[in-house]
This record gives C-alpha cells, sequence and structure tokens, in this order.
C-alpha cells in the first residue's frame, strides 16, 4: 500500500508537473507569439520610419528647390523692378521733353504769325501807300497835273 500511495503520489505529482509544464508552454507560446508580434510591428513601424525619412528626405530636397526658385525669382522680380523705375524716369524725362518741345513749338508758331501778319500789315500799307500814289496820279493825269507832289 504505501507503494500505492507513493506511486499514487508520484503520478499526482507528475500529473501536477505535467499540468505546470503545460501551462508554462501556453505561457512561453503566448510570449513566443506576442515577440513574434512585437518582432512584426517593430519592422512595421522601422519600414514606416524609412519611408518617413525618405519622405523627409524629398521634402527638405523640395523645400530647398523652393527656396532657390524663390529666391531667382526675387532677383527677377527685383531686376524688373528697377527696369521699371528707369523707364518711368525714362518716360518722366520724355514727358517733360515733349512738353517743352510743344511749349517751344507754340512760341514759334505764335512768333511765325506774329511775323506774318506784320508783314502782312506791311504790304497792306505798302499796297495803301500805292494805291493812293495811284489815285493820286490818275487824278493827276485827269486833271492834267504833271507833278506827283511831294511824296516822291
Amino acid at each position: 500500500m504505501m507503494m500505492e500511495q507513493r506511486l499514487s503520489d508520484q503520478s499526482r505529482m507528475l500529473t501536477e508537473l505535467r499540468s505546470r509544464v503545460d501551462q508554462s508552454n501556453t505561457t512561453i507560446d503566448s510570449y513566443k507569439e506576442r515577440l513574434h508580434q512585437a518582432s512584426v510591428d517593430r519592422k512595421s513601424l522601422e519600414a514606416k520610419l524609412s519611408s518617413a525619412g525618405q519622405r523627409q528626405s524629398e521634402v527638405e530636397e523640395q523645400s530647398r528647390e523652393m527656396i532657390a526658385i524663390s529666391s531667382k525669382k526675387e532677383e527677377v522680380v527685383q531686376r524688373l523692378q528697377h527696369r521699371i523705375e528707369e523707364q518711368v524716369q525714362e518716360i518722366t524725362t520724355l514727358t517733360a521733353q515733349v512738353d517743352s518741345m510743344r511749349a517751344d513749338a507754340r512760341r514759334q508758331v505764335e512768333h511765325t504769325k506774329d511775323r506774318a501778319a506784320g508783314k502782312v500789315r506791311n504790304r497792306i500799307n505798302v499796297i495803301n501807300e500805292d494805291y493812293s500814289m495811284l489815285i493820286k496820279c490818275c487824278y493827276n493825269f485827269r486833271t492834267g497835273t504833271d507833278t506827283l507832289g511831294s511824296d516822291l
């Protein structure tokens, strides 16, 4: 009986140990599964991190290119603004010259008109004098006087 009891105790202990081993194996399998999942998650995160790093590099490169393009555009804008300022100054100068030329032309036209009017008046005076002489001559010719008078 003792042997049987011992055998029974050992059998019970063996069953308990087997149960503990099974539980340990289950726990170990669970840990292995978690470890595997953590490894998969880590690899996924590493891939995402790598992708994000590549994207960051691409964005940084694009940013540098945009900054360079922006700088070039800014230089072009400044050159164009400078050119516009020069052209505005040139237009202002040319406008002043045109205004001055117009004023000169008006003065010349007025002066020419005045001179022409003066010449016309002088010619009218000469014609009037000649006409007066002609009338006197005709009168003298009709009246028979040979003298032209003291006008000559």
